[in-house]
């Protein structure tokens, strides 16, 4: 797997890493998260348009950054209730162009009802 990371400018700046690859480790994406976030970067987007197949290492990976990135002052009583109302989803953690089977993984381990999924890279930055 592959990793390259931009930074692009929306009403924030969010940090884009473009995987290449099988996302099937918890590392490198979680390392280049880390390494992202402690240079600054609060807004994240996942360009998953040339991963094949994501495992459940990598959905762990994906996790684990949604939670470095989560807003402390949210409490888990309020995600909770927002996921279970439908109305939550992170503002600092989204996806870009997972192919069918990484959206039904997505969905399967109800990572959809959380992490924004987009298919458009310009609305995709817009959204944050």
């Amino acid at each position: 797997m592959e990793i390259n990371r931009t930074l692009m400018e929306g009403r924030v700046p969010v940090t884009v890493f473009h995987v290449d690859g099988k996302l099937n480790a918890t590392d490198p994406l979680l390392s280049e998260a880390q390494k992202a976030y402690t240079g600054g970067a609060r807004h994240m987007l996942i360009d998953m348009k040339d991963v094949p197949y994501v495992s459940s290492a990598g959905m762990r990976a994906i996790h684990e950054i949604y939670n470095m990135l989560r807003d402390k002052s949210e409490t888990s009583k309020v995600v909770s209730e927002g996921l279970r109302a439908g109305t939550y989803t992170s503002p600092h953690l989204k996806v870009l162009k997972p192919n069918k089977l990484v959206v039904e993984v997505f969905k399967a381990m109800g990572f959809d009802m959380f992490i924004e999924i987009h298919n458009d890279l310009d609305k995709a930055i817009e959204s944050f």
